[in-house]
């Protein structure tokens, strides 16, 4: 085996491990910040992840890899729980505020699938106060 041909064998197991683990960085952190957009992030380095982790473990005949494929597979777990999340958590947060009769609250609702910048983002500076006097209704 020439030196080419190693450093190809090694090439992609370390890559694949740095992408499963900011993969799984992203899906946690940046689903809960950017919700979906997180999330999706997240899930496309999962998965490079795995791919690059799968080539790895071909080329060297399993010896390398798996962290890659572990981490890789975690991420994309984390990154569609936080998209389910993100997706299904704001029709029921505008469902509840509408029945608790929030108008506020439920005005922006909708905005958490973008998670909670997207929320902070849209938040209209007047609607503030209206917001906080309605959430100190509920104590």
């Amino acid at each position: 085996m020439n030196e080419e041909e190693l450093m190809e064998k090694k090439s992609s197991a370390v890559p694949a491990l740095v992408l499963g683990i900011i993969g799984l960085i992203i899906a946690m952190v940046g689903g809960c910040l950017f919700g979906i957009i997180g999330g999706i992030a997240g899930a496309v380095l999962g998965l490079l992840a795995i791919i690059l982790g799968a080539r790895a473990k071909k080329v060297t005949d399993g010896t390398k890899g798996t962290p890659g494929i572990v981490f890789g597979a975690i991420s994309m777990v984390v990154a569609i729980l936080c998209m389910v999340v993100f997706f299904s958590f704001p029709a029921t947060l505008q469902k509840a505020a509408e029945e608790k009769g929030l108008p506020t609250v439920a005005k922006y609702a909708g905005n958490f699938k973008f998670g909670v910048l997207g929320m902070a983002i849209s938040v209209d500076p007047a609607d503030l106060d209206a917001m906080q006097k309605e959430v100190e209704k509920l104590n």
